[in-house]
């Protein structure tokens, strides 16, 4: 910059020519210009990359907690990358006689056994705490919920948008009182049927793909599209969603979204850009997060346009003809049948405001635009078909690895479900399915992180400070394999420990997180366990099954608990 003045000055009292004076002072602007936005840049990044960490960090010692060392701009990632992409460990054929090697589940576990229950580490320029202590957990989920938001990774999860999953504050609010009703149990009983329904139309399917009474198959896909069926039909009204090819779409392009974000959060593009090569990467993956979010946000933009042509032709004739989740949406957008619940709520909450008031507020709760309309569309059908496929999956397979406990299950459903005829009523009535189910979501719940985002200092536990920008990530899948909680059998599939509930298995619910706790507690949770029973129900009568010696043990332990390589199963035929 002073060479330029120099010039300028010089060009000035020589008297140059005015087009080379003006081309001068471009130049000296041009210089001040990049020369300020040089000076931003690098203090954007000593602020965000590594005064704000270095912050958290000393602040997470100063009261004792242990923690990885700081790496400037990539923190821990390389050592996770590694875990998560299976280079640290080999990948062996699944075999009842041999001992498997270390999955990445068991090797996050073992990294907690060897750090503690609370620790930090970083990744890029995120500072994250991790707590596997449940009181401490308490605190976050329950006491002091207000205190925290959805952390980074699942707003990444962009297709879910403002939905009732992915939203925080009074964004969501609003949105867990419109979808309370429809997941009330009642209303989750009443769906009971067409569960049944959908799982002996799947079965049928199945025993035409057997080879003399057997076959392999992929049962984590197969589960899938099952569920994806239920969803449908019981969600959206709609038989093409259960269809083969519509199935396949969505699962293929839904687990692609997934790992595209779980790299963008957890991988190398999660820290500082320090080549062309790490450019070009997070190049690659955002453009395929955005080409399956379009895929996805297209393909439910058709359903939720259908119902709509269908609500204008006079398909549906009044608003009390509304009987599934996608019209109390689309009622919510346009306001429909709404601000009166809405206002009946105000009422009880806010009695010091007037009645106008108190509408006003109600129909603002209950209102949603038409973005949130296709963001909750699509949180319901992905993370609703998602949730029970991976219980069945992991049931599936531990009792796959457990033949005594795959009998013991299924003469308990003979003796309740006669002649293979399961009725809505009986399924309460499967405790021994129940306990195997809770097991199964103990060794391998749906969703083995739960995250949050601390937006206002707070205390948990007897003087913990979790400062505002602290994330915190609750490992779920090692809490619920923590031997000081479960026992010295944490790791082993033992259904009888659920004999007396919850509370006689472990002694403090809030070491069992299948479902989240406290306010953003999954609301589907009532909806998942009966579709898994009800499917189980129907599938155990009628087939035994063990693994394939094609099977890879590989759980993924990030965004969803999926099976790397899939489930498949030898699946045979039961001669009666």
């Amino acid at each position: 910059m002073p060479l330029a003045v120099a010039i300028l000055y010089a060009a000035n009292k020589l008297a140059l020519a005015p087009a080379l004076l003006h081309t001068m002072t471009i130049i000296t602007i041009l210089t001040w210009i990049l020369g300020g936005a040089l000076t931003l840049g690098l203090g954007f990044i000593v602020k965000e990359w590594l005064w704000n960490p270095l912050m958290l960090i000393e602040l997470c010692k100063r009261q004792g907690i242990k923690g990885f060392p700081f790496v400037p701009f990539v923190g821990q990632m390389p050592a996770i990358d590694e875990v998560l992409s299976g280079r640290n460990r080999r990948v062996q054929k699944q075999d009842n006689d041999e001992v498997e090697d270390e999955d990445r589940l068991t090797a996050v576990t073992n990294c907690y056994r060897n750090h503690g229950s609370t620790f930090y580490f970083t990744v890029g320029r995120t500072v994250r705490l991790s707590i596997a202590d449940p009181p401490l957990i308490k605190d976050i989920l329950i006491a002091n919920s207000e205190s925290y938001s959805k952390p980074l990774h699942i707003r990444k999860l962009g297709v879910l948008g403002d939905g009732i999953f992915a939203s925080s504050g009074s964004t969501w609010s609003p949105q867990r009182s419109l979808f309370t009703g429809a997941f009330h149990t009642k209303e989750v009983k009443s769906k009971i049927p067409t569960m049944i329904d959908c799982a002996h139309s799947a079965v049928e399917k199945w025993s035409r793909e057997l080879n003399d009474g057997y076959s392999e198959l992929d049962m984590y896909q197969k589960f899938a599209e099952l569920t994806l069926d239920v969803i449908g039909k019981t969600a959206f009204g709609t038989e093409e969603i259960g269809g083969a090819s519509e199935a396949a779409s969505v699962i293929g392009s839904f687990n692609r979204y997934l790992l595209y974000c779980r790299e963008l959060v957890f991988g190398p593009p999660a820290t500082f850009p320090t080549s062309l090569r790490y450019v070009q990467r997070k190049h690659l993956v955002s453009r395929g997060i955005a080409a399956e979010a379009k895929w996805l946000r297209t393909y439910m933009g058709r359903i939720i346009s259908a119902r709509r042509n269908s609500h204008h032709s006079g398909a549906a004739e009044t608003v009390s003809d509304r009987h599934d989740l996608l019209d109390v949406i689309i009622g919510a957008v346009d306001n429909i049948g709404h601000s009166e619940e809405g206002a009946k709520k105000a009422l009880n909450e806010a009695p010091d405001q007037t009645i106008s008031e108190k509408r006003k507020r109600a129909a603002e709760m209950t209102r949603l635009t038409e973005k949130q309309l296709l963001d909750n569309a699509l949180t319901v059908l992905l993370a609703g078909h998602e949730t029970t496929a991976s219980l069945l999956t992991w049931t599936i397979y531990l009792l796959a690895k457990h033949p005594l406990w795959q009998k013991r299950a299924r003469a308990e459903v003979e003796e309740f479900c006669p002649g293979g005829v399961v009725e809505p009523q009986v399924l309460s009535h499967l405790k021994l399915l129940g306990m195997i189910l809770l097991e199964s979501l103990r060794l391998f719940p749906p969703v083995p992180l739960i995250g949050r985002m601390c937006i206002k200092d707070n205390k948990v536990g007897p003087d913990l400070l979790i400062p505002e920008g602290l994330e915190i990530v609750i490992p779920v899948a090692v809490l619920h394999r923590d031997r000081t909680i479960w026992g010295d059998n944490a790791d082993e599939f033992a259904p009888a420990r659920f004999g007396n509930g919850i509370s006689g298995a472990c002694g403090n619910p809030l070491a069992f997180l299948p479902f989240g706790a406290g306010p953003r507690t999954c609301i589907g949770q009532t909806l998942a366990l009966s579709e898994a029973k009800a499917v189980l129900a129907v599938m155990l009568p009628l087939f035994s099954w063990k693994l394939s010696t094609s099977y890879r043990h590989s759980p993924d332990v990030t965004l969803t608990m999926m099976p790397e390589f899939g489930m498949p199963v030898v699946l045979e035929k039961i001669e009666k």
